[in-house]
């Protein structure tokens, strides 16, 4: 790839995380609504010029990408340490996707765009869930049961029951218990709020993490037949034995 190119690739990645990042700062406070329609679409976009990066580019321009992108948490969060720990973090831990992606490229046979990102992405997926669940981990004291468990949600679960049941009565009487009960153990509810926000995460990154995959097969497919890349053959060395 030419320089320009290469920079066009690093633009996107940068734009698309960045403005992902900038979405979900709308959401701030802690809500466990995820995130929205908008922000799932730039996501998976991320995540397929990413993965497109993690094949193309170095890895340190890779790591230095995904730092770039998520900038715009010094906008969000008050805690500017906690800020540049999401940065730093999440930029230091995506050598290890990098480097699996990398390591498969030379280790294959036959060059798949698939194959090798199912190699790093995972991993790279699960640093995003970190980072996320990081974002929203809350101060001491600013969350309740309601935020652990949202009526939104305990809606959802009763809509299952083939019998209906008054659910804002039973709503509160639920969370007024569990406050009676387990009032001593409230200090841990941000521990457990940023368990389940990265589980929550996670999970929804199994559907994504695959789209983001499929748009970098596309992207790929695009600079093969565009003739920005092509796939090139190389004798590889193979130890034999024979008579002398």
């Amino acid at each position: 790839m030419k320089l320009w190119q290469k920079l066009m690739l690093s633009a996107l990645v940068v734009a698309s995380g960045g403005y992902f990042w900038f979405l979900l700062g709308g959401a701030y406070p802690p809500t466990l609504g995820l995130i929205s329609s908008l922000s799932a679409v730039v996501l998976v976009f991320f995540l397929g010029m990413l993965g497109l990066a993690f094949i193309l580019l170095e890895k340190n321009i890779s790591a230095l990408l995904v730092l770039l992108s998520a900038s715009p948490t010094l906008l969000f969060l008050g805690d500017k340490y906690l800020a540049l720990g999401i940065m730093l973090g999440s930029a230091t831990l995506s050598f290890v996707p990098a480097h699996r992606i990398k390591k498969e490229i030379k280790s294959r046979m036959i060059f798949s765009v698939g194959e090798m990102l199912h190699k790093g992405m995972p991993v790279f997926l699960t640093i995003m869930a970190l980072s996320l669940a990081a974002f929203f981990y809350p101060q001491l004291g600013a969350i309740t049961f309601q935020d652990v468990i949202p009526e939104s949600f305990f809606e959802k679960v009763l809509a299952f029951l083939p019998f209906e049941v008054p659910e804002d009565a039973l709503y509160q009487t639920s969370i007024d218990l569990l406050q009676e009960r387990f009032r001593s153990y409230e200090r841990y509810l941000p521990v457990v709020f940023v368990f389940v926000v990265f589980a929550a995460f996670r999970t929804l990154f199994i559907l994504l993490g695959w789209i983001g995959i499929a748009i970098s097969w596309l992207a790929f497919k695009i600079l093969l037949y565009a003739s920005v890349v092509k796939i090139s053959t190389r004798p590889m060395p193979q130890e034999y034995i024979e008579f002398k």
